[in-house]
């Protein structure tokens, strides 16, 4: 599983390319927290009245990516999918935090967006390393589930590559006049 997380400053165009995907149209509502928009506007000025409590901070937003290795992602079902958003939100320290998440299929593999208020109670999430820290919590869920991490498959893929490679170069060996 591989997750990816970003501070920015929250807009109206991200809230709604979540809320469409370009394969099923409108994507799938997955959960959200303190929030009752139907639209990007409704919930941008939803997220921007708690960001009014705190001034100083620019980067307010924060966008969450979560995929699930393919092999295991598509057969999961949705309440299987809010279980690892709310694990990983709370590994990131934002479970009562404002969001809206959704389920996409555009890439032909089933991942999870969510757009979180960095704001709650008038603070700021520190967000020093949030992607690190996304990385980190879909290891550990991946890890508690008994599946793949992206660790793994990026150690089978290595090994895969050195067997390529001495395939080719036993193969260049024999054929040398």
């Amino acid at each position: 599983m591989v997750s990816k997380a970003s501070s920015r400053q929250g807009s109206r165009q991200a809230i709604d390319y979540i809320l469409s995907d370009k394969i099923l149209g409108k994507a799938i509502e997955l959960d959200r927290n303190g929030i009752v928009g139907k639209n990007g506007t409704e919930i941008l000025n939803e997220m921007r009245f708690v960001q009014s409590t705190n001034k100083r901070c620019l980067n307010n937003t924060i966008s969450l990516i979560i995929s699930p290795n393919p092999d295991v992602g598509n057969n999961l079902t949705n309440g299987q999918l809010r279980e690892i958003l709310h694990k990983q939100l709370e590994y990131l320290g934002l479970r009562q935090h404002q969001y809206i998440s959704t389920i996409h299929n555009s890439t032909g593999k089933i991942h999870i967006h969510a757009i979180i208020n960095r704001i709650n109670n008038t603070k700021a999430l520190n967000d020093s390393w949030i992607s690190k820290k996304a990385q980190e919590g879909a290891e550990k869920i991946a890890v508690s589930y008994g599946w793949k991490t992206a660790s793994d498959i990026r150690n089978e893929v290595k090994i895969e590559r050195e067997i390529i490679k001495k395939s080719v170069g036993d193969l260049l060996k024999e054929n040398r006049i």
